[in-house]
């Protein structure tokens, strides 16, 4: 039961604080993504409960005989009800992203630049979007309506982050489109990235209800992709932001870069091998698995699709040593100067990146690291 002696305006928000610990106790039972009927359910008492109370506060600020500070209160009251009803159209669309429906055959360049010309208009500015498919159309079976709010919640979790650059990059390469949405926002640590996908989870004060990560990943998951997420805050990177890299599959009939050399992973003094494979799963492709530069026996297809060893720095005298002679090999040297994060360097390079889905591909393909703003 309410407190009569409660101040209206602290009744919602205790009223939101107690919603946010329901559906926190409905995640331990389930995603609530796979809540379906009884998110509506809630979604429309929730609905109904706000109606009444907006009402009442719309009535009340009619009244000429009004003080200043009852009016302050109830306008708060009302922007308690806004941000509830924003909170609870989050939890809505989760509901709803793994509901199927019959899929299209979409341009994904469209879908991003429609996006950004309907929902960020003002902040168009703020974006560029560069496609490196050979026909500048990448495409892909989904849905679109779907599609367009996973990317409208990757782009606010940038603006929310006080991002001034958000840089968008799309490209098709084997059988995966790759789309990276790089800022130079606030970013995080790398102890808050174990959080990032969690539902309520949020690094920002005052500014969304920690869903928009959950949607965007529950949508691309559905259609059949991953997403990882990259930090660019740390001290000797100068850059602070994000890099979120989305893989999705792509249609058949679309133009795709072919990648496919022969990789080995030689594992000797590799210390996260499970992260390492993971990002090239993501990717469609599945490394050889070797212990030493020893153990690598090349194929005939190595002197036209080319060699990549990825590996510690200790193992690159015996790979010089080993490849000498053979201009197709290529390494890729693993190094790991954070708990938990992977760097990497092409042989002879003292610049080291993220060891992300982007990065390799690049590697793979010769192309130069994307340029944003930060410092």
């Amino acid at each position: 039961m309410p407190d009569n002696n409660m101040h209206p305006f602290e009744e919602q928000n205790g009223a939101f604080a107690r919603l946010r610990q329901a559906y926190s106790a409905l995640e331990q039972t389930r995603p609530l993504r796979d809540l379906g009927l009884s998110t509506i359910m809630v979604n429309h008492d929730v609905k109904n409960y706000m109606a009444v109370i907006s009402g009442y506060a719309a009535l009340l600020l009619r009244s000429k005989t009004l003080e200043d500070k009852s009016r302050r209160m109830i306008e708060n009251m009302l922007q308690a009800v806004i941000k509830l009803q924003d909170f609870n159209t989050r939890v809505f669309e989760i509901s709803g992203v793994n509901q199927q429906r019959a899929a299209q055959v979409l341009d994904l360049g469209l879908i991003i630049s429609s996006c950004v010309d309907t929902h960020f208009r003002e902040q168009k500015p703020r974006f560029s979007l560069q496609s490196v498919s050979p026909e500048k159309s990448i495409l892909i079976d989904g849905d679109h309506e779907k599609l367009e709010l996973a990317f409208i919640n990757a782009f606010n979790n940038s603006l929310e982050a006080d991002a001034k650059n958000i840089n968008v990059k799309i490209a098709a390469y084997n059988s995966t489109a790759l789309i990276v949405i790089e800022d130079d926002g606030v970013g995080c640590c790398s102890r808050q990235f174990s959080n990032l996908f969690k539902t309520f989870y949020t690094t920002k004060h005052n500014a969304g209800a920690g869903l928009g990560l959950c949607i965007m990943r529950s949508v691309i998951e559905a259609h059949g992709g991953g997403v990882s997420i990259y930090s660019k805050n740390f001290p000797d990177q100068k850059q602070h932001g994000l890099s979120v890299q989305i893989v999705l599959p792509v249609n058949k009939k679309s133009a795709v870069t072919a990648v496919r050399p022969e990789i080995f992973l030689a594992r000797k003094e590799l210390n996260n091998t499970a992260a390492l494979l993971k990002k090239f799963k993501n990717l469609r492709i599945i490394p050889r698995i070797v212990d030493s530069a020893e153990n690598i026996e090349l194929s005939t297809q190595s002197s036209s699709a080319g060699t990549l060893v990825i590996a510690s720095n200790v193992l690159v005298p015996d790979l010089e040593r080993e490849f000498r002679d053979n201009p197709a090999v290529k390494f890729l040297i693993v190094e790991e100067p954070y708990e938990e994060v992977l760097f990497a360097k092409g042989h002879g390079s003292n610049r080291a990146e993220h060891l992300s889905e982007d990065f390799i591909i690049r590697y793979l393909c010769n192309e130069e690291p994307p340029s944003v703003g930060g410092a």
